[in-house]
């Protein structure tokens, strides 16, 4: 009877390791992002302000995302910006890392069609418009100097 509940509870905590070990992955990925991020500002990053225009087939973008992901050797951690109408800017505080950046836009839309959420609920349809060459494959860089000119996006999605 003692080596079944032996057992028993070494098959339980090899299910709870199990269940578990999904969680403790992740945590311990978002622990060495961040340790490797340099979170809390270091001293020797130059960050810089920036601005500009982002335009898809000849129109403002109307709302969406930039993001400088700072090339190798360049320090900083990536900066994310909002676009509105068109427009984004960052102060010396919360811009980009001086120098090269690879840049990705990317902006969301309804469809108009309505879908199921995982949770079995009916919300809107929500699509990526903007090509993936200019996100998640993108090509795209800029080179952010502090004083410099402002930066344009000339985007097109066919």
């Amino acid at each position: 009877m003692q080596a079944h509940s032996i057992e028993r509870r070494s098959i339980s905590h090899s299910l709870l390791l199990q269940s578990i070990q999904p969680v403790l992955t992740a945590c311990a990925l978002g622990w060495t992002l961040l340790a490797l991020s340099g979170c809390g500002g270091s001293s020797d990053v130059k960050r810089t302000p920036v601005s500009g225009t982002v335009q898809l087939d000849g129109a403002p973008l109307p709302e969406g995302m930039i993001q400088f992901i700072p090339d190798l050797g360049v320090k900083g951690p990536p900066v994310q910006l909002e676009i509105h109408e068109g427009k984004f800017s960052a102060s010396t505080a919360n811009g980009p890392a001086a120098g090269r950046n690879a840049v990705q836009i990317t902006a969301l839309k309804k469809t108009g069609k309505k879908t199921k959420t995982i949770m079995g609920e009916e919300a809107d349809e929500i699509i990526q418009y903007v090509p993936a060459r200019y996100n998640e494959q993108s090509t795209l860089t800029a080179d952010v100097q502090s004083g410099g000119e402002p930066l344009t996006f000339q985007l097109d999605s066919k």
